[in-house]
């Protein structure tokens, strides 16, 4: 595939501009080198790159302003790959709208986005992994006792199954992005609240398709622990 046909308009259309305007600059210097250090031709090159230069500056600026979006999207996208990839236990990413007989430490979520755990044919959901803490590159995974009932896994192990889904994703994470992010303590009052992990959210360092793949990998990570605990 070529890097067009994946590439949005959007990410094209800016391509397009910082391209040009570095081709402008290099012809500036190139103009000044055949043409000498003349007081017309300095004046004409330093209009032209001025133009150039504000191209590049609006350009960092907006990437600056759309970080906290595009961590939300790539996030998103990540959950979406992860519904895909396990269509019968996983629904969304959607808005929790709660209903008559939720638990009440699940009240305080109504209205917030999900990946949910579904029962099939019963319509029965669970919170799994939220997207707003995504805007701050943050990945928080539950693992709750209705989670649990909807896997087949016994609910009566919350804490010892929780502990494990901590474990082993804060193991795989430190194997591979160790020093890109932190370990937050979950609050005491958030006792469905397995792991929250607190990633580094600068450009040099973290980039949006590699956030991306760690939420991904993450969730994954989260799965496949809880499945090995499934009833047989």
């Amino acid at each position: 595939m070529k890097l067009a046909e994946w590439l949005k308009d959007e990410d094209k259309l800016k391509g397009a501009e910082i391209f040009a305007a570095v081709i402008t600059i290099a012809a500036g210097g190139i103009w000044v080198y055949l043409d000498g250090f003349t007081g017309e031709t300095i004046a004409q090159v330093t209009a032209t790159l001025g133009t150039a230069l504000i191209i590049i500056m609006t350009f960092l600026y907006k990437m600056k302003q759309q970080r906290i979006g595009d961590y939300t999207a790539a996030g998103t996208v990540a959950l979406e790959k992860l519904q895909r990839a396990y269509p019968k236990i996983l629904s969304g990413p959607r808005f929790f709208k709660g209903r008559n007989n939720e638990e009440p430490d699940e009240e305080k979520n109504i209205g917030k986005k999900y990946l949910f755990f579904q029962k099939q044919g019963i319509g029965e959901i669970a919170q799994f992994i939220p997207t707003t803490p995504l805007e701050m590159a943050d990945i928080e995974i539950y693992v709750s006792r209705k989670s649990l009932r909807i896997l087949d896994i016994p609910m009566d192990k919350q804490e010892e199954i929780k502990s494990a889904v901590r474990s082993a994703i804060y193991e795989y994470a430190k194997s591979r992005y160790d020093g890109l992010f932190v370990l937050v303590d979950p609050k005491s009052s958030d006792k469905n609240l397995g792991i929250k992990l607190d990633f580094i959210d600068e450009v040099n360092s973290l980039s949006y398709k590699k956030f991306e793949k760690i939420v991904f990998e993450l969730g994954q990570k989260a799965i496949e622990t809880l499945l090995t605990h499934k009833m047989s």
